[in-house]
């Protein structure tokens, strides 16, 4: 049976279909506490578990067959969503395959992200920077790491993995998806 990794699960949505329909063994893992107790709750023959991303030390080298993740969006900083990419390099058996989405400038703004998100952030995005700061309506800070094929490639190939493709449901959307392998 292949193994695979659902790194910042959430509440086991993906996590669920990919045991129940593919029939995949998953072990699944959130930093969110709450989360994790949902996704025990509607999926209890799935190893959920709270972890940190950037610490991945409880699974040996070479673990899975693959890993997947829609959370490295969150990740606060540069250095550790490296972090996080190490640690997925070094639990994916070699020939391992990676699959993520990661936002896209021109798909955040030309489908729904507020406006004030481009306007508060204008600096940092002429500045080349790969996070925007948005301030949700609870008052709390965000980072939302965007990215370009350019950067996804160097990321990946700086945590040891080969960009393998890229791809989308159309030219704008805003979670385009990226692929890559443990060689």
């Amino acid at each position: 049976m292949r193994s695979v990794l659902d790194i910042g699960c959430g509440d086991g949505r993906a996590s669920g279909i990919l045991a129940g329909e593919y029939g995949l063994k998953v072990t699944a893992f959130d930093i969110d506490a709450k989360a994790i107790e949902v996704a025990r709750h509607r999926y209890p023959n799935i190893d959920f578990s709270v972890l940190d991303a950037q610490d991945m030390s409880r699974f040996a080298d070479n673990s899975f067959d693959a890993a997947i993740t829609n959370a490295i969006n969150l990740i606060p900083t540069v250095e550790e969503r490296h972090k996080c990419l190490a640690e997925i390099a070094r639990v994916l058996k070699p020939g391992g395959v990676f699959i993520y989405c990661v936002h896209s400038l021109h798909g955040l703004f030309r489908h729904g992200a507020p406006k004030r998100l481009l306007w508060n952030n204008l600096d940092r995005v002429l500045r080349g920077q790969p996070y925007l700061m948005y301030v949700d309506k609870n008052g709390n800070t965000i980072n939302i790491y965007h990215s370009t094929p350019a950067g996804a490639r160097r990321d990946l190939t700086k945590a040891g993995l080969k960009f393998l493709a890229k791809f989308q449901r159309e030219w704008f959307d805003h979670w385009p998806y990226y692929v890559a392998q443990k060689p």
